[in-house]
């Protein structure tokens, strides 16, 4: 009962708190982006060179037989690259920033916020950059496009909320971030990203399902390139993953929040 009520409190001075997490996020775009030749288009070019290497590799060596087989991986793709990014940002967040907590009285979880907030505002300049060139190789897609921003925001909150979690714990074993490297590194390989569910085999589709960005990627893909509706039973199960990872992950954060200045 008690966290309950310290979870609303603590949203809402995160709430009054907003300018600041706008400040941090901006700094960290001009930063990421000062004296880049292309700027906000890197949103979209690291991807188009990964989709690149996957295509070729996928197309000309293994032969896959999928048609307009780049856009069919950069729907996921971009998705994908914007979570990863997001998980390695925000669990060393705190750990990074401890000099600020010490020095200015600040609410802890606008670090892996504004984490995420960062490479998520990246996903959305590419899609907006992206949509037209999907639009032209499939014009039905701008029906389905209403539905984008329902699966951006449950993509952003499991986000947040795996974030929130995994910066709390690397307060307090730093292995956590090392091991990230390898972990994303599987994940990313049993997810949907350059095949699709209907390639697995039906025996492991279970499984896939228990996969949360499985769920999310392939959702992009339904709107972006295949220009259908989420199938409904993923979507609850997406809206479902989503909160309650939010959930968890913010509980776990307020729970051990007190012993954080003595670990960073």
């Amino acid at each position: 009962m008690l966290i309950k009520i310290e979870m609303k409190e603590k949203i809402k001075r995160l709430y009054f708190q907003r300018q600041l997490i706008i400040n941090i996020v901006l700094k960290e775009l001009k930063n990421k982006y000062a004296g880049s030749f292309l700027g906000i288009f890197w949103a979209v070019v690291n991807p188009l060179l990964i989709m690149t290497a996957i295509n070729f590799v996928f197309t000309n060596v293994m032969k896959m037989n999928i048609k307009d087989f780049p856009l069919f991986v950069l729907s996921a793709l971009l998705p994908w690259m914007s979570f990863s990014a997001s998980i390695y940002d925000a669990t060393n967040s705190i750990s990074r920033n401890g000099h600020l907590l010490n020095q200015f009285n600040i609410s802890k979880e606008i670090l892996p916020v504004s984490a995420v907030a960062v490479n998520f505002i990246n996903l959305f300049l590419g899609l907006i950059i992206m949509i037209p060139v999907f639009a032209i190789f499939k014009f039905k897609i701008i029906f389905f496009l209403f539905l984008l921003p329902f699966i951006f925001l449950l993509h952003l909150i499991f986000t947040l909320g795996l974030g929130l979690l995994l910066s709390c714990l690397n307060v307090f074993f730093r292995d956590i971030y090392h091991f990230l490297e390898v972990g994303l590194l599987f994940w990313f390989w049993v997810t949907p990203v350059f095949y699709s569910l209907d390639m697995i085999p039906f025996r492991f589709q279970w499984a896939c399902k228990l996969n949360p960005m499985a769920i999310y990627v392939t959702m992009y893909r339904n709107i972006l390139f295949e220009a259908r509706f989420p199938n409904i039973g993923l979507l609850i199960i997406a809206i479902a993953m989503s909160m309650l990872m939010l959930i968890t992950g913010y509980f776990m954060f307020l729970k051990y929040e007190p012993a954080f200045l003595k670990r960073v």
